[in-house]
């Protein structure tokens, strides 16, 4: 299945978009650059599985459309030029777009085949399966409302505003200074 490259140009301003890595010497065809929404071992295939939408090198991409985390694989075209049997070799990059809102270059790999994808698609997973930072907090605290509001269930309710005030207070002087 052929997949059409995505070429988007927002109005928006250099702060609100993302630009996207451009490593492939001027002129050089068969260049794109994929922002991964997964990757995975499929064994069907006996390969690597690195889907996303594909958008040219050098898009501006609105940062609210893409996923978090922002991970992309880039191929650069070719990195040796080949003649005859001696084939062209293939330049892929996995890149990784951080807080500081720049690319960040985590892996390359080079190939004549699809063997690039079992360097690329083991970090790509670990990479994906790490939820951001607020994702992580925000569960950790639903977890422990969660619990909060189980044992106020049980609580007398002549109690519950001191139970409250003290746990509060007992919060605000130990737990969160530690």
């Amino acid at each position: 299945m052929q997949q059409s490259i995505v070429n988007t140009a927002p109005d928006l301003p250099d702060n609100a978009t993302v630009k996207f890595p451009i490593s492939a010497q001027r002129g050089e065809p068969l260049t794109y650059v994929r922002v991964l929404d997964r990757a995975f071992l499929d064994r069907k295939a006996m390969g690597w599985r690195l889907d996303g939408p594909l958008y040219r090198p050098g898009a501006r991409v609105a940062r609210n459309l893409l996923p978090s985390p922002l991970i992309a694989v880039e191929a650069a075209g070719r990195s040796r030029v080949g003649r005859g049997h001696n084939r062209s070799e293939y330049l892929y990059l996995l890149w990784q777009w951080d807080e500081a809102e720049t690319w960040h270059e985590l892996v390359r790999a080079s190939s004549t085949n699809w063997d690039w994808q079992w360097t690329l698609g083991p970090v790509a997973e670990r990479l994906l399966a790490i939820a951001p930072i607020e994702e992580r907090v925000a569960r950790r605290v639903d977890e422990l409302l969660a619990t909060i509001d189980r044992t106020m269930r049980e609580c007398e309710p002549a109690l519950k505003p001191m139970v409250c005030a003290a746990v509060e207070e007992r919060l605000v002087a130990g737990r969160v200074a530690a």
